[in-house]
């Protein structure tokens, strides 16, 4: 058994759109008015995750010249990179990996959009992996649909559908299952106000490695509130509850023994410096230390987010 706790420094471009809770956490709450923009859903955390960090919802603003003081960007296309290290106590000494983040989403016609995420990651040393080279993580993707909207400007609620998956990857940093993703989500927003809630389910499947510990199904509830503080600064509150469950005993290979249950509180300030840009600064503080650690990282939970511990974040935020 180890212990770990995770310092992180996240560099990244990241979308200042509303995005789903079941995402990362970009940004806030899109304050423009219904007649300017033509409303579609847009994350999480990115899953955010993992290794690699989520709003209400986005919005597609008509385009606009992009000469001037007038340009508002549409937010069709959001793209982030970012830089993570997570400093891992063992019981061979202490230990670091260090995670390169890639995430992107594109809206599209008919109320649709696609939310993808990758990463790779290298050990500092041999004391977790067999190589220090960098390994690919896993490719998780998820189409969004905007079932329901009501309302306009600044007295809107949505409801959005969620389906998708996790890629299977043989990599000593990823997991070799490829599980399905379902959720739901709603947003309301209030003047300066949003909030949101959400609800997910990832149906694991069976890992393609012999050694790797199988777990059951991963659930996440989460709840939301951001505010536009000033014309610039906006402050966002996430908080996540994730309950793991056990794996098929009757499988032949290692499962986890028992059910895992934790919380995330995730805060996150905003300060526009731009129209296109803005800086986020933030944290991810986890509830409790889980009793298995060592059978969740042979899991290959790299990509669960405050899994292994509370994390710092920086970043650039860029809507196009």
């Amino acid at each position: 058994m180890f212990q770990r706790s995770a310092k992180v420094l996240k560099f990244g471009l990241l979308s200042l759109g509303i995005l789903p809770l079941g995402g990362k956490l970009h940004a806030l709450v899109d304050y423009s008015d219904k007649s300017e923009s033509v409303s579609t859903s847009s994350a999480a955390p990115m899953r955010s995750s993992a290794p690699s960090t989520p709003v209400l919802s986005s919005s597609r603003s008509m385009p606009q010249s992009r000469s001037g003081s007038n340009y508002k960007p549409t937010g069709l296309f959001q793209f982030s990179t970012g830089f993570e290290t997570l400093k891992i106590e063992t019981s061979n000494g202490d230990s670091k990996v260090n995670f390169y983040n890639i995430d992107a989403q594109v809206d599209l016609p008919y109320e649709l959009y696609i939310n993808m995420s990758y990463y790779m990651a290298s050990a500092g040393d041999y004391k977790l992996a067999n190589s220090t080279s960098n390994q690919n993580g896993n490719i998780q993707a998820k189409l969004g649909i905007r079932w329901l909207e009501f309302g306009s400007g600044h007295n809107r609620s949505s409801v959005d559908l969620l389906v998708g998956g996790v890629f299977a990857e043989d990599s000593e940093f990823a997991t070799s299952r490829s599980d399905k993703i379902f959720g739901i989500e709603t947003t309301k927003i209030l003047g300066v106000l949003g909030i949101g809630l959400s609800y997910e389910m990832r149906l694991t499947g069976t890992p393609e490695k012999e050694t790797e510990v199988d777990v059951g199904s991963i659930q996440k509830m989460s709840g939301l509130i951001a505010m536009q503080l000033t014309g610039d600064i906006r402050f966002s509150l996430e908080g996540s509850y994730y309950t793991i469950g056990i794996g098929d005993e009757n499988s032949g290979r290692p499962s986890l023994s028992e059910k895992v249950s934790f919380g995330v509180l995730t805060p996150t300030l905003n300060l526009s410096i731009s129209p296109l840009v803005d800086v986020s600064l933030g944290g991810s503080f986890r509830s409790k230390r889980v009793n298995n650690e060592e059978e969740l990282a042979a899991a290959g939970l790299w990509y669960q987010r405050g899994l292994f511990g509370n994390t710092v974040h920086a970043g650039l935020n860029i809507k196009i």
